[in-house]
């Protein structure tokens, strides 16, 4: 059956892969791993391995640091390849909906900097899509606290205190986005939908919503929620 193997198929790729893999030919598996996952009829899971494969190199090279006479000086080396991996690890997950896994690898790479801007708003977005709104405002309140100017970090825990129906927290945060990107359509017309929708008060609503018309004119969609709130 294996002569009847095209030489670039899949399957031959990836035994070529564990062959360089048994003797510790890194770079020659990784890049027939690369060659196989374009192959795959599963792409996506194919990337998973790919992460697997990096994360057990990192694990077989342990026994070398262990025994490393300059241990302290290749150890946060080591330790910045691993975190990398675990977080790229975690995005993986995240993107094929397999959120258990995305949150474990997450909270790994956070383990070893817990500063990790990225990682935390990834943490904070696979929270939010469990429904687990308090998790989310955790993790999206640190990246907060490093850079106060994280747009990103701040509109997602806005949408956050309002799927927790904290109103006042959520119209706080928006206000700080604006703040940062006074011109942004989007942000504009979320903070016009929570004044129209959640809170009623429908006069900073029309306010809203004349801004977005003006920073875009074409937007027939927000004439027509303008419209609505002129009939109240």
């Amino acid at each position: 059956m294996a002569n009847n193997l095209s030489p670039n198929s899949f399957q031959t790729l990836i035994h070529i892969v564990f062959n360089y893999w048994k003797q510790s030919k890194y770079d020659l598996a990784k890049h027939y791993l690369l060659e196989a996952i374009q192959k795959s009829p599963r792409y996506n899971d194919s990337w998973i391995y790919y992460d697997e494969a990096l994360y057990g190199k990192f694990l077989l090279s342990q026994n070398e640091i262990k025994n490393a006479k300059q241990q302290f000086k290749i150890a946060p080396i080591s330790a910045k390849k691993y975190l990398e991996i675990m977080s790229n690890f975690g995005d993986v997950y995240f993107l094929n909906d397999k959120f258990d896994n995305a949150i474990f690898n997450y909270y790994k790479a956070l383990e070893i900097n817990p500063n990790l801007i990225l990682t935390l708003c990834n943490l904070g977005t696979v929270y939010f899509q469990i429904c687990e709104y308090q998790k989310a405002v955790n993790a999206y309140e640190k990246p907060v606290e490093l850079d106060p100017e994280n747009n990103r970090a701040l509109r997602d825990l806005a949408l956050t205190h309002c799927n927790q129906d904290n109103m006042l927290k959520s119209v706080e945060t928006y206000k700080k986005c604006l703040k940062l990107l006074p011109d942004d359509i989007d942000i504009n017309l979320e903070f016009a939908l929570i004044y129209d929708h959640n809170l009623k008060n429908f006069q900073e609503a029309e306010n809203c919503f004349k801004k977005c018309i003006k920073l875009k004119p074409q937007r027939e969609d927000v004439y027509k929620k303008l419209f609505v709130i002129y009939q109240i």
